[in-house]
């Protein structure tokens, strides 16, 4: 195979995707992998309405008497720490996932276990990798964000000598910091890119650590610049084009049904207001009720809307390194590439 250029690889990229999604097209395992690739891209669908009559919702405060009982503090701290190690959790099977994921495309398989067992440890290695640079990248904001704050509090405090601010002074500040911020986002971008499409590869295939994962990849971008930018390029107008069209048809195929809830939840509401007893626990019930048929109503969406589309992007990740990453090479070869057969999980 040939080094393929980003729009050269769309068209692999698509038929394994299509190979892999639809043919057989089962529900089960196309839900599956779509999440799988939900998940691991973040990619949700969110609405937000509200029915005519309605407040705003708004979150429940703790009643005073609670917060200042005796251990509020420590079950607070104990509650922060539990909502920390969540997300940590979280993020790590996030990792576990993409790596099944990427097997699962590599394999043109639709069982995600194999991959998930495989690369525990590659994943765990991943995952630190991910946290360091992550941390990297937030301390760098956070010390840009120091630096405009102090340079914004002088100017503030050095009026000119008619008492006045000096706006263009503050102006000539401003549009810097719109620079720094927009650098950070892309610099954010970039490694989020070079992370999951280029280094994993390496770490999941020859077991690479980081920082051989990282020499391989700048190597190979240094060797093929012009082709590794039309790559970055690509991503970015997929999904500048993509969002608001998957956007307008989420909009037309999924909010009557969340508007269907909602009016039935506020019927619900309505019936059982003031309820007490057996009949107020009836409302607490149907309040959770209502709130998960929306939550599993949004992850469906997602996932049948935007997986497929997630799926491609990593499919077309997989041909455009593969093509110059000599080991995945070797596993997208045509025979394999051109699979019909898929086993179902």
């Amino acid at each position: 195979m040939r080094p393929l250029s980003a729009s050269q690889a769309i068209a692999p990229a698509f038929r394994r995707t299509w190979l892999l999604l639809y043919r057989p097209f089962q529900w089960r395992s196309h839900l599956k992998l779509t999440a799988a690739a939900v998940i691991t891209s973040c990619f949700l669908v969110n609405f937000h309405y509200t029915l005519p009559g309605e407040p705003a919702f708004e979150m429940p405060s703790i009643p005073a008497a609670f917060r200042h009982a005796d251990g509020f503090a420590f079950l607070a701290l104990i509650a922060a720490l539990l909502i920390v190690d969540l997300f940590i959790l979280f993020f790590y099977f996030m990792a576990r996932l993409r790596f099944a994921l990427f097997h699962s495309l590599i394999s043109s398989s639709r069982s995600l276990a194999p991959g998930f067992k495989l690369y525990e440890r590659e994943a765990a290695r991943f995952f630190r990798a991910k946290i360091a640079v992550w941390l990297s990248i937030a301390g760098l904001a956070a010390a840009i964000a120091v630096v405009a704050v102090i340079v914004v509090l002088t100017v503030m405090n050095v009026p000119t000598p008619e008492g006045k601010y000096d706006a263009g002074v503050f102006l000539v500040l401003f549009f810097p910091s719109i620079g720094f911020a927009a650098f950070v986002i892309i610099l954010s971008f970039l490694m989020q890119v070079v992370l999951n499409d280029f280094i994993l590869p390496h770490m999941a295939i020859e077991n690479a650590s980081f920082r051989q994962a990282w020499q391989s990849v700048r190597k190979a971008i240094r060797a093929d610049r012009e082709s590794f930018f039309s790559y970055f390029l690509l991503r970015v107008l997929i999904l500048i084009v993509a969002g608001p069209v998957l956007a307008a048809i989420a909009f037309v195929l999924l909010w009557p049904m969340f508007w269907v809830l909602g009016a039935s939840a506020t019927g619900y509401a309505t019936l059982l207001d003031n309820a007490s007893g057996s009949l107020g626990g009836l409302q607490v019930a149907s309040t959770i009720l209502f709130i998960a048929l929306v939550a599993i109503v949004g992850a469906v969406g997602s996932a049948v809307l935007g997986g497929p589309l997630m799926v491609f992007l990593r499919a077309h990740a997989i041909y455009f390194y593969g093509s110059r990453y000599a080991p995945l090479r070797k596993v997208l070869s045509p025979q394999k590439a051109d699979a019909t057969a898929l086993q179902p999980s």
